[in-house]
């Protein structure tokens, strides 16, 4: 379980990194750090608890500061938006598992 979180955590700082390659845009200096910070707490977390899910740990005060920065109703629009954009993806991967090797799916407007 303790591999499979961390392996969760390097995939997402995997995606993070990449996405500031092909998309470059400023960031705070200290973004850095306090990834490696993350990344180490959860460390020292997951060896107390094999069960531990930084991720469901950090939700709860995450979904307050949102709901603070956002408010209830475009906090509520958003996550109904992300739903819809994870299902339309979904199916767009399912669809292209089926095609030949080479041929590209159609995708659909969201």
């Amino acid at each position: 379980a303790v591999a499979s979180k961390r392996r969760q955590f390097a995939a997402i700082s995997r995606d993070l990194n990449q996405i500031f390659f092909d998309f470059p845009f400023a960031v705070p200096e200290y973004f850095a750090l306090i990834t490696r910070a993350l990344i180490v707490l959860e460390g020292i977390a997951l060896t107390g608890d094999k069960d531990f899910d930084l991720f469901q740990a950090a939700y709860p005060l995450a979904a307050q500061h949102a709901a603070r920065l956002f408010g209830a109703k475009q906090l509520a629009s958003m996550l109904g938006e992300a739903k819809a954009a994870e299902r339309s993806w979904r199916a767009l991967l399912r669809r292209e598992s089926r095609q030949p090797r080479g041929q590209l799916p159609s995708v659909e407007v969201l």
